[in-house]
């Protein structure tokens, strides 16, 4: 494991009230976004930001809501694990990476199921940019994997000459992101808090999962010391 990057992932020793902070923001997000006046208030706001577009903007949006879909997240997930395995010989980080993204994007789905909260009306916007969708709105997918992503990249770009770099196209990613997902309709604002605290609960739990426990049971099998 003497190549590996991700044997160990960053932990707060304050993880527990990380954790407990995080799940309870995300609760009470959902919660508010149930309140009439707060979703009308922010649905304003997209259909504020939507008003504002121009076609740059729709193709912008609409890229960023594609590539980030479900589908092609999981797709750009394999191929970034292929590239790990097959540049840095390291099986266990490849695995790693994968790990990293599902802990951050599929405590999303929990929450899903949890509020089931519904889209926002996209027929009331200036204009339609892309198609209506009717999965649960709270909390947003899309955001939830940019962190995810963007958090397993830059732990492997740590103490490298590219570890500036990909921290600020991480974080100009995230609000990027926000606006996109606003701008065509499809999200209100405290969706967008609630991916951002589940997410830090779903990377916390795993990172002390793998720290203490997973990371050295995997690392003792021949097939993750393969190079």
């Amino acid at each position: 494991m003497t190549n590996s990057k991700l044997a160990q992932l960053p932990l707060s020793k304050h993880w527990l009230p990380i954790v407990v902070v995080s799940v309870l923001l995300t609760v009470v997000s959902g919660l508010v976004g149930t309140l009439d006046w707060v979703r009308n208030g922010e649905f304003g706001f997209d259909q504020f930001l939507n008003s504002t577009g121009n076609g740059l903007f729709d193709a912008v949006a609409s890229a960023a809501g594609e590539v980030y879909s479900p589908k092609f997240a999981v797709i750009l997930t394999l191929v970034i694990m292929a590239a790990i395995w097959l540049l840095k010989k390291s099986r266990l980080d490849a695995l790693a990476f994968g790990a990293v993204i599902a802990a951050g994007w599929l405590p999303a789905e929990v929450f899903k199921i949890a509020f089931n909260e519904p889209r926002p009306d996209q027929s009331l916007l200036n204009h339609m940019v892309v198609q209506r969708e009717v999965d649960a709105a709270f909390p947003s997918g899309h955001l939830c994997f940019a962190i995810a992503i963007g958090y397993g990249l830059f732990l492997l770009a740590r103490n490298t000459r590219v570890e500036r770099l990909v921290l600020v196209l991480w974080l100009i990613s995230l609000p990027l992101m926000g606006w996109a997902r606003m701008y065509v309709g499809v999200h209100y604002f405290n969706d967008l808090l609630g991916s951002l605290f589940s997410s830090i609960t779903g990377l916390t739990l795993f990172a002390l999962l793998w720290n203490s426990w997973l990371s050295g049971v995997l690392g003792k099998l021949r097939f993750f010391q393969s190079r």
